[in-house]
């Protein structure tokens, strides 16, 4: 009989070893692996994907049980942005897996092919912040929404955030509410913290009777009441445009009006009461004596206005203040 030498001895334990390693193999390859059930759509709230949100059911053999926590554990890839979905297939699934050192060879997936992952989401649509801006506008300024146009030029759609509770305010930005136009930033907090900022160009229009032009009037021309006629329209909040017609009524345009187009104050003035050219009345008073004189208007002016005279018989210049219609009081 042949000497059982300790390594002969330890080759038949290594032999052994293999042996049962390879059938433990097989009895979980032909019924005892991880079968993962992939959901076919889910919606999740947080950043990251993990594999047990994908799975609709899990078995696990009770010598792989140890394993299944840290397996489920596993992030697959980052969730999308709030409101918006995308796809994660079965091939993905394993690549994944494997670069998490998972022996793939031990799982086997059903149910669905591919899994749709949306992200939860809040969304504020354009009317709902149109309502937040009318809100602090008849807050602060008094101004009602019923009567105005608010018109957000820079939303051209909703805000979305990760879903969650916000409470949402307004502030101002520069100079406040002028010439109907407002910069204002809404601002989405979360827990007490700013989570979003939105930057907001506000116009804001409010419904009124306006003064508009019926016939083109040219620069220079007098304002007559054929000329114009109240209409209601919007117009910018708290700009010069006139609303009466008695405010421009006899006066003279500086700029030319096209019919239909409304006046604005701005380009408008009193109708002289002496004009450039007009031969006027001088009347020159020193100590107890009067003296009238006829000058000429070198500018048009005002009642009150200092205006610059011409005398041709002293081929002097001198000035006058304008008392009424063709007469100043020559001033020394």
């Amino acid at each position: 009989m042949k000497e059982f030498t300790a390594s002969r001895f330890l080759t038949c334990i290594f032999l052994i070893e293999f042996c049962l390693s390879f059938i433990l193999f097989l009895t979980v390859e032909e019924g005892e692996a991880l079968e993962l059930l992939l959901k076919p759509a889910i919606t999740i709230q947080d950043e990251i994907v993990y594999l047990k949100d994908i799975i609709l059911r899990e078995s696990l053999d009770d010598i792989c049980a140890s394993d299944i926590n840290e397996t489920l554990s596993i992030g697959l890839c980052k969730s999308p942005q709030p409101g918006r979905s995308h796809q994660l297939s079965r091939t993905f699934i394993v690549m994944k897996l494997k670069n998490n050192n998972v022996d793939t060879s031990l799982i086997t997936f059903g149910g669905a092919k591919a899994i749709d992952v949306t992200r939860a989401s809040t969304i504020y649509t354009q009317d709902e912040m149109k309502e937040f801006i009318s809100s602090f506008l008849f807050e602060k300024y008094e101004i009602n929404p019923d009567g105005s146009k608010i018109i957000l030029e820079n939303i051209r759609e909703d805000i979305v955030l990760p879903l969650g509770e916000y409470s949402v305010s307004v502030e101002e930005k520069r100079y406040g509410l002028k010439d109907g136009k407002l910069l204002a930033k809404l601002l989405f907090m979360s827990e007490g913290k700013v989570y979003r900022k939105k930057v907001v160009n506000i116009r804001i229009l409010n419904k009124e009777k306006i003064v508009v032009v019926t016939r083109d009037i040219d620069a220079g021309d007098d304002i007559g009441e054929n000329s114009v006629v109240l209409e209601e329209r919007y117009v910018e909040y708290g700009s010069s445009i006139c609303k009466s017609l008695d405010d421009v009524i006899g006066k003279v345009s500086t700029v030319k009006f096209v019919s239909g187009e409304y006046i604005d104050e701005k380009y408008i003035e009193e109708k002289p009461v002496i004009k450039k050219g007009d031969t006027v009345t001088a009347v020159f008073t020193q100590k107890n004596m009067t003296v009238l004189l006829k000058l000429r208007a070198l500018e048009d002016g005002l009642c009150g206005d200092v205006i610059k005279l011409y005398c041709k018989s002293t081929n002097k210049h001198l000035f006058g203040k304008i008392c009424s219609h063709n007469q100043v009081e020559v001033m020394f």
